[in-house]
């Protein structure tokens, strides 16, 4: 019983030591006075035994806990699955109109980049010139692309579809739309209710 419930009492020690009192106090209190009770009421007391009640009470809340680590763990792939919707490399327009593929992180506010048929956008940005239709469905969850023209605003990591883009670049690294969510999911999964 103590050793699988060793996670409760170390959690309990480090609760009241900061002197607060949480649920890792709730349960240690619960499965300790259910153990102590059994022993004492085994060689001392006259008095029924709970030793199953505390094992029962230690698996039942492990298993839970156990639930808790797998749904973080998959909240954790999200973010990554989140993340890995950006594109590696941009497509930048130099002043003289070449064109350089760098990386995404190297691109800077006020860049013009060149966006293809099928690439994805690399930050959010305001298109320049070009019209296309562009595939918002992994944020807004739109289904149908939506129509782009010049001085619409495009959400990095969405696909272009059809036309050729040229888009100046308005926010990236954490400002941009995708780091906003990922930093809203971040903060869902580690706060707890007051």
């Amino acid at each position: 019983v103590f050793y699988s419930s060793q996670i409760f009492f170390t959690g309990a020690y480090h609760a009241l030591k900061a002197k607060t009192l949480d649920m890792m106090v709730l349960v240690a209190v619960a499965i300790g006075t259910g153990w102590l009770y059994s022993v004492a009421a085994t060689f001392w007391i006259n008095g029924d035994v709970f030793y199953e009640a505390s094992a029962f009470l230690a698996s039942f809340v492990l298993l839970g806990h156990w639930f808790e680590m797998r749904a973080r763990g998959g909240a954790n792939d999200a973010i990554r699955a989140l993340l890995d919707l950006a594109p590696p490399m941009a497509v930048l327009v130099l002043s003289d109109g070449q064109e350089v593929e760098l990386p995404t992180a190297e691109v800077v506010v006020g860049d013009l980049l060149l966006i293809r048929p099928g690439a994805k956008v690399p930050v959010d940005a305001v298109v320049d010139e070009g019209e296309s239709s562009v595939d918002e469905s992994m944020v807004t969850g739109e289904s149908l692309p939506v129509s782009k023209h010049s001085g619409d605003t495009l959400i990095g990591a969405t696909i272009n579809k059809q036309g050729t883009l040229r888009a100046r670049a308005t926010a990236i690294g954490s400002d941009s739309a995708l780091a906003q969510i990922v930093k809203l999911v971040q903060e869902a999964q580690n706060s707890k209710a007051p």
